[in-house]
């Protein structure tokens, strides 16, 4: 492209240049739907040793919305955690999604001494 030119010429962006690119990227690319509504199906498998025990979720996602959802480990709850499961089926993949989802749940009796943001942090 620049054969036998002993200087390759620059660009400064201008601050218009950057309004543009920020625009574009917050119209386009910062969107759920670009970012897991679009996006093949996909697998998470995530786990963490709390205090209380091992909690370990796995979700199936397709087109961004949660098919499956199972949680397995070795802490001790009162409550039976396909509750959670079932209330996490079908939501879309987003962190504010999850809080609404389980924003009437209590995370401790489900799982003992963990909190609703150390059980979404295992997601997100």
């Amino acid at each position: 492209i620049f054969e036998g030119e002993t200087e390759i010429p620059t660009y400064e962006l201008t601050e218009n240049d950057w309004k543009e690119i920020h625009k574009l990227s917050e119209e386009r690319y910062q969107n759920w739907d670009w970012n897991y509504g679009k996006s093949p199906k996909f697998n998470l498998q995530h786990s963490h040793r709390f205090p209380v025990g091992q909690v370990d979720v796995r979700l199936e996602v397709k087109k961004g919305t949660v098919t499956e959802c199972k949680i397995y480990g070795d802490f001790f709850g009162s409550l039976d955690v396909h509750d959670i499961e079932e209330r996490l089926t079908g939501v879309q993949f987003d962190k504010d999604a999850f809080t609404v989802a389980l924003e009437d749940v209590d995370i401790k009796r489900y799982f003992g001494n963990i909190t609703t943001e150390d059980f979404l942090h295992l997601f997100f």
